[in-house]
C-alpha cells in the first residue's frame, strides 16, 4: 500500500524502492505456494504470505512499471502475478500490452475470476447505465431482446419462462417489458448491487445471485425454460462450452438462446482482448454451437455495440435455437 501511495504522489524512485522491499520481506517470511519464499526458516514457519496478496504485489508493480513505460518489466511482473494466483487485475492488465501488429490481447480461453467480476460491477453498478448507456452509446440489451423477438416471428406473448443471465441492472428486463413481452422472467447475476437495482425496475418475476452455470445446473429442471438472454456477458467469460451446455439442458426442444459477443477479427477462437474483455470468433460459436444440439437461426455482425474512446466497438448477435 505504501508503494502505491508513493506512485499516486509522483515519488517514482521512493515507489520503486518499497516495491522492492515488499518483495524481499516476502521472500523472507514466506509467500505462501507457488512464491519462491523460505519454507524452512522460522519467519515462513510463523506467518506466511496468502498467494493473493503476494499476487497483487507483483500486479501493482506492473501496473506501475506499464504507467512507467516500461512494458517490458511490466510484463514479467504481471506474468509473475498470474502465476501465483490468478489474478482477475493482472489478466486484464497484461492482455492491454498487446497491442499493435499481428494478434492483439491474450490468447486466453478462461473466464475472469468471479472475485473480480463482482467487484467490478458492484463498485460500478451506481453509475453503470448512465456511463454505458448514456456515455457509451451501448445497444447490446435492445439487440438481445429484439434479436430473440423477431427470430420468434415478432411474437411478444405467452413465452413462459425465460432466463436473462448475467442480468445486471436489469436493462434486457427492462426492454423486454417495454416491447409488451409476457413472460416468468428470472435473471441471474454476480453482482449483489446490480440485482438491487435491477429490482427496483419491477419487471422480474425472481432475481438470483451467483454463477450463472452453478445456477442453472443446480437450480433449473431440464427442458423447462422456454427462452435465455444473455446481453454483453460471455465478453467476461472467455470459454462458453460450459455456458452453452447449460443452455441447452435447460431449454425446451425450440428454445432460443439470444447473446451478444465481441469481433475476434484477427484470428484464433478466443481472447482476452487489450480492453479487458474477451473476443469470440464465429467459427467458434458455431462450432461450439452445433456440439451443444443448437442450430443458429441467426447470426449479425454488428458496427456498434458500444463506444470506447470515441471508437465503435464492433460484435455480433447470435440467436441459437435448440434441436
Amino acid at each position: 500500500k505504501a508503494a502505491v501511495a508513493a506512485v499516486e504522489a509522483g515519488l517514482e524512485e521512493e515507489a520503486e524502492a518499497l516495491f522492492k522491499r515488499g518483495f524481499k520481506l516476502v521472500d523472507e517470511w514466506g509467500g505462501g505456494e507457488g512464491s519462491g519464499g523460505r519454507e524452512g526458516s522460522a519467519q515462513a514457519q510463523a506467518v506466511t504470505v496468502p498467494p493473493a496478496a503476494h499476487a497483487e504485489l507483483w500486479t501493482n508493480y506492473g501496473v506501475y512499471c506499464k504507467e512507467a513505460g516500461r512494458p517490458d518489466d511490466a510484463r514479467a511482473a504481471l506474468e509473475r502475478a498470474v502465476e501465483i494466483g490468478t489474478d482477475g487485475h493482472a489478466l486484464v492488465q497484461l492482455a492491454s500490452l498487446r497491442t499493435g501488429e499481428g494478434e492483439n490481447g491474450l490468447d486466453r480461453s478462461e473466464k475472469l475470476p468471479a472475485e473480480y467480476v463482482t467487484s467490478l460491477f458492484d463498485s460500478y453498478s451506481d453509475a453503470f447505465e448512465k456511463e454505458l448507456v448514456g456515455t457509451l452509446a451501448y445497444q447490446g440489451h435492445v439487440l438481445v431482446v429484439d434479436g430473440l423477438l423477431d427470430a420468434a416471428g415478432g411474437r411478444t406473448t405467452d413465452f413462459g419462462t425465460v432466463l436473462d443471465v448475467g442480468c445486471g441492472t436489469g436493462l434486457c428486463g427492462e426492454i423486454w417489458a417495454k416491447r409488451g413481452c409476457t413472460s416468468r422472467l428470472v435473471g441471474v447475476d454476480l453482482a449483489q448491487r446490480m440485482l438491487e437495482l435491477a429490482e427496483s425496475k419491477g419487471v422480474y418475476d425472481e432475481l438470483h445471485c451467483g454463477d450463472i452455470v452453478e445456477y442453472m445446473d443446480g437450480k433449473i429442471d431440464d427442458a423447462s425454460v422456454d427462452a435465455v438472454l444473455s446481453a454483453d456477458v460471455f465478453i467476461y467469460i472467455g470459454d462458453i462450452g460450459d455456458v452453452l451446455k447449460s443452455c441447452a439442458r435447460v431449454l425446451k426442444p425450440g428454445g432460443r438462446l439470444s447473446f451478444t459477443v465481441e469481433a475476434l477479427k484477427d484470428g484464433g477462437e478466443v481472447r482476452l482482448l487489450p480492453c479487458g474483455r474477451f473476443g469470440h470468433s464465429s467459427s467458434y460459436i458455431r462450432e461450439l454451437a452445433a456440439r451443444c444440439g443448437f442450430e443458429v437461426q441467426v447470426e449479425r455482425s454488428v458496427d456498434a455495440l458500444r463506444h470506447q474512446g470515441g471508437v465503435p466497438v464492433k460484435g455480433g448477435l447470435f440467436v441459437l435455437r435448440k434441436a
